[in-house]
């Protein structure tokens, strides 16, 4: 099948989903595998999405998740999203 952009939102179809799945208790191999089935993606691109996106590593992603301070990370990330990462994340 064609590799690409399938019109998914880095913030909104990747990292917000992967968030809340890590945070109901799932590790990030779980939470990358389920999304990338979601999205008809690859395993990869999800991995890609969350982490060299915003220039973590795997690991590092991992303790921003689980310490939350991911969230700041995605506010100064993104800025014209910041209602929505407060309302997703409940933070």
């Amino acid at each position: 099948r064609p590799l690409g952009s399938k019109g998914n939102s880095n913030l909104e179809d990747y990292l917000i989903p992967v968030i809340k799945l890590m945070w109901k208790g799932l590790d990030h191999a779980a939470a990358f595998g389920k999304i990338a089935q979601v999205l008809d993606v690859r395993y990869n691109t999800v991995s890609s999405q969350c982490t060299r996106a915003l220039d973590l590593t795997t690991d590092e992603f991992v303790k921003q998740v689980n310490s939350k301070t991911i969230v700041s990370l995605l506010k100064k990330k993104f800025p014209d999203h910041h209602q929505k990462i407060k309302v997703e994340l409940n933070i």
